[in-house]
């Protein structure tokens, strides 16, 4: 069992980005998802298809188990991921699009996001996406785009004049 207050699901919008949300429980209680471990301690995270209410956002979710008899069953052995919670409780907001750089860390990750937050950041990634095509037809952008998305380190060195 991994026990955790939220989780991730990302949303395709219909302009094709995609939106990141946290889910978590509306009480704010510890959620408990059904996993295998192996000896070292690696995890894998059951899944199911999503309950109702989140079908909107995708068709997976994690597989939640209520803190009722089924947890300690699924622990003992004694049942399958059959009786999950089915999202009843759950609540939802968008977050930043920085959770999916593993850089970012902190309680900003799940902060929720106002709507004006909502439309800098689709502003946002629509100006890099019409950087990029600009890039790919015109070999100086292209150039300019290189050499500001590499770290100075790794830049090309340029000679003084």
């Amino acid at each position: 069992v991994v026990f955790c207050r939220g989780f991730f699901e990302w949303e395709q919008g219909k302009d094709g980005q995609k939106r990141p949300y946290y889910v978590h429980a509306a009480e704010g209680e510890v959620m408990a998802i059904a996993a295998l471990c192996d000896d070292e301690g690696h995890a894998v995270l059951i899944t199911s298809n999503a309950c109702e209410s989140l079908r909107w956002l995708h068709d997976r979710m994690p597989c939640l188990l209520p803190f009722e008899s089924y947890l300690q069953e699924w622990l003992d052995g004694r049942s399958g991921a059959s009786s999950p919670r089915r999202g009843d409780g759950l609540a939802w907001h968008a977050v930043t699009r920085r959770v999916g750089r593993v850089s970012t860390q902190g309680p900003e990750c799940i902060a929720k996001l106002e709507d004006e937050q909502l439309h800098q950041e689709s502003l946002e990634v629509a100006a890099k996406k019409g950087w990029r095509e600009r890039a790919a037809s015109d070999p100086q952008q292209r150039r300019i785009h290189q050499f500001f998305n590499v770290s100075p380190s790794k830049r090309p060195k340029t000679e003084a004049p």
